[in-house]
């Protein structure tokens, strides 16, 4: 099975390898390992929060409805145990912007990419929702919101719902699972709060739009003398709600 797609049996199926084989076997094959999440709140305006979708049984890379501006841009992520995701698969593809150890160029520090998505929306509407799980090493990560009268602007921007510098790499505690990452920068307090229930951020404008452009955004620095652990990150379940 490629790195870019995620099968349903891949959960089902526990096969006694013997010795480290079985413990790598039974993390993939237990649901509970996975880093299962609650559905996004109702209402979510983007069409593909997840980069997944299933096909014939399988879940899949998509990044229909994303845009990835200039070159280089985002990667993506395959769908890891630790990555989070609704039942029933417990896990999804990613955005990712990282180093990308042993291929060349290696790094593209200093360079801030950006990846946008356009919904419509009711003008009468002036309250806006955003929500998304995320991940990172060293770097900046980003999310812009635009207003205009169509789907291709004129965009005036409205909103920063988010923004974060990590300049350290956090790792989880001895023994726990990799998922502790994702639930450590999601939940972080002054951001989302609560990296299993979205809690998403708020605000009302003076005047509604027709249309918002989601943009995110990412960079990381130049390594220098002190630098250890990765650089990078990644971001998925992307929700983006308006209401009066």
């Amino acid at each position: 099975m490629g790195m870019q797609e995620w099968s349903r049996r891949d959960f089902g199926r526990i096969a006694l390898i013997g010795g480290a084989t079985t413990a790598l076997v039974l993390t993939r094959a237990t649901p509970a390992m996975a880093h299962e999440v609650a559905s996004l709140p109702s209402g979510n305006l983007i069409g593909n929060p997840w980069f997944s979708k299933v096909v014939g049984g399988t879940l899949k890379l998509d990044t229909t409805g994303w845009v990835f501006e200039g070159s280089p841009s985002w990667g993506t992520g395959s769908a890891k145990p630790d990555c989070p995701g609704p039942a029933p698969w417990g896990t999804s593809f990613t955005l990712r912007w990282a180093r990308n150890s042993g291929q060349t160029p290696e790094y593209h520090p200093n360079i801030e990419v950006r990846a946008h998505t356009v919904v419509a929306a009711g003008s009468q509407q002036r309250t806006l929702k955003f929500f998304m799980h995320w991940v990172m090493h060293r770097m900046t990560l980003q999310a812009y919101v635009y207003g205009g009268p169509s789907a291709t602007g004129p965009w005036t921007q409205v909103w920063i719902p988010f923004q974060h510098t990590e300049a350290t790499v956090w790792r989880p505690p001895p023994g726990a699972s990799k998922s502790e990452i994702w639930k450590h920068f999601t939940s972080m307090p002054g951001k989302f709060d609560n990296w299993f229930a979205p809690v998403p951020r708020t605000t009302t404008l003076a005047q509604g739009h027709a249309y918002y452009k989601i943009q995110l955004r990412a960079s990381y620095p130049s390594p220098d003398s002190t630098t250890t652990g990765g650089v990078g990150g990644k971001l998925t379940g992307v929700y983006f709600a308006t209401n009066g």
